[in-house]
């Protein structure tokens, strides 16, 4: 869900998944070509820092293994993105953007 709230995408058919591609998939694309940039939707780029992109990508990466073990419970991913939250509460406007943004995620 993380995954579509930043993307703003279904997890399903969106004309910008390759054929028989899904959400995640697209997601670990981007990733693992190097564009992360391209996995929020352009409407919140420009509001959340690449570093908390960054965090924000790792988190869905570890969300959505295919072997549960290594996924977080939910109480760690949510410890997750406070930590990031916290990170990007105070500084550049860039900080605030971010946090105004994950203001709006966990309302």
């Amino acid at each position: 869900m993380l995954l579509e709230i930043i993307a703003r995408k279904p997890v399903l058919h969106d004309p910008a998944f390759r054929g028989g591609e899904n959400l995640v998939g697209w997601a670990k694309r981007h990733v693992a070509g190097g564009n992360q940039e391209m996995i929020p939707d352009s409407a919140i780029g420009g509001q959340i820092s690449s570093k908390a992109l960054k965090k924000l990508v790792k988190l869905v990466e570890h969300c959505v293994k295919i072997v549960p073990e290594p996924r977080p419970v939910m109480t760690a991913a949510l410890a997750m993105l406070e930590e990031i939250r916290a990170l990007e509460s105070s500084g550049s406007s860039w900080r605030k953007k971010t946090r105004a943004f994950l203001d709006n995620v966990f309302s």
